[in-house]
């Protein structure tokens, strides 16, 4: 995940976040760095594995899981996690440990273990709490807000994500701020009908062009069957009205609209 996250592919994927000219290679070219960039780590692992650098396997095998992930082979990604779980347990590193706790948790949800992932995320969640580790927090209380709206605990779903964004407005995050709007946004569109799903999802959606941060796929994936429920709900053409009016909300304006869709269920129904 991101504090163990080296500098090979992060680069890379941001040199080729910016659109393309259409004669440019893109696909090709990105799918040649990535498998580069896995050669290295793999290359790299086994340097470790000689030279019995335990803080340095966790790292490459960290990043190993999610290469792995980016290509849909997380039953590969979950193997590398535990084994970089079991040598950060070994190293006694609290914050390695979360980490990979969480990114465990991020697999068993992709592969429909939501009460696996539940588990996985509240122990992270502990343990960021124990180190007073702010994002760390923030991200585990996202997690959760998502598990518990796949499985169905609409109130819980909102508690979790109000309680990250008020942190993440704290640490001023603007991109994660934005990312736990997309979670906010999520949950109402399976809730009953309300203008203001589709609104946030146009603020969310503006907001990101504007930071240069667009949602990498397995986030979009993770979207698209809210969003289509939110818009069978609200019907096509009231959907994309408001969706539209929502790309013009500022951050505050889209943080605020979060908030009043949370408030909705601070009261008992």
């Amino acid at each position: 995940m991101r504090e163990l996250a080296l500098c090979f592919l992060g680069p890379w994927q941001a040199t080729f976040a910016a659109e393309s000219p259409p004669d440019f290679k893109y696909d090709k070219v990105r799918a040649l760095l990535a498998y580069l960039a896995v050669q290295q780590l793999e290359t790299s692992l086994e340097l470790r594995r000689q030279l019995g650098d335990r803080r340095g396997l966790v790292i490459c095998l960290n990043n190993l899981g999610a290469a792995a992930g980016r290509h849909g082979d997380y039953e590969r990604s979950r193997i590398y996690y535990e084994e970089a779980l079991v040598l950060s347990r070994e190293l006694g590193n609290p914050s390695y440990i979360a980490t990979l706790l969480a990114n465990l948790g991020d697999v068993a949800e992709v592969q429909g273990e939501h009460r696996r992932a539940h588990e996985l995320f509240a122990e992270s969640l502990a343990l960021r709490r124990q180190m007073g580790e702010k994002m760390g927090i923030a991200y585990s209380l996202n997690r959760l807000g998502h598990n518990a709206l796949h499985q169905g605990d609409i109130r819980a779903a909102y508690a979790l994500q109000r309680e990250s964004l008020e942190l993440l407005c704290e640490l001023g995050d603007k991109e994660h701020i934005v990312a736990c709007l997309e979670g906010i946004a999520a949950i109402a569109s399976v809730d009953e009908p309300d203008e203001r799903a589709p609104r946030l999802w146009g603020a969310t959606a503006a907001l990101r062009e504007a930071l240069g941060v667009p949602a990498p796929p397995s986030k979009q994936a993770e979207h698209a069957p809210f969003m289509a429920r939110g818009c069978e709900g609200l019907g096509q053409p009231a959907w994309e009205e408001q969706q539209a009016r929502g790309r013009a909300l500022s951050l505050a304006e889209a943080i605020a609209c979060g908030l009043a869709l949370c408030e909705r269920w601070e009261t008992p129904r």
